[in-house]
């Protein structure tokens, strides 16, 4: 049997809680992913994967230009994340989605990919969630096997920051 592949093998998905609190207000303040990567010392793969997972889970709210630079929001100081419990000292970035995905999912995903399909009708033809698929975009576009597309994500006239607006299906 062969081994199952690992999408986002080597990326760091967990932030302290303290640094999860602190981009959520640099978030707001209407800083690009870009900025927050570099602010945080992370990959912008990682900053974007966390703001989807804050967003599905409606800790932060879609911006103007979405993952680039945005006005800033009045925020109220009860923010969102400041509400998990106080006994967490982690975040675990898309803790419950799957990252493992079988040889010939793979290989479909890229003949789909270069088709042009969108991520939602791969994720409906490869049974998978649609949030996993947006992963394994991050995945297989940070090792070079697949391009980025004009269409983006979400196919012919889609936006490419679109993901955080869709709640995983």
């Amino acid at each position: 049997m062969q081994e199952p592949y690992i999408a986002l093998e080597n990326f760091n998905l967990t932030w302290e809680l303290d640094e999860v609190k602190e981009f959520e207000v640099y978030w707001h303040r209407g800083l690009s992913i870009f900025t927050l990567a570099n602010y945080f010392k992370r990959t912008t793969d990682e900053v974007f994967l966390l703001v989807m997972d804050l967003a599905m889970k409606d800790y932060i709210k879609a911006r103007s230009n979405g993952i680039y630079t945005s006005q800033a929001e009045k925020i109220s100081t009860n923010l969102a994340i400041t509400r998990l419990k106080n006994h967490y000292e982690r975040y675990d970035v898309l803790l419950g989605y799957s990252f493992f995905w079988r040889t010939e999912d793979i290989m479909t995903f890229q003949i789909l990919w270069k088709s042009n399909w969108s991520v939602t009708n791969i994720a409906k033809s490869l049974k998978r969630k649609l949030i996993e698929v947006a992963i394994l975009v991050v995945d297989q576009a940070s090792k070079g096997k697949i391009q980025p597309r004009e269409e983006s994500l979400f196919g012919k006239g889609g936006a490419m920051d679109a993901i955080i607006r869709k709640s995983a299906s």
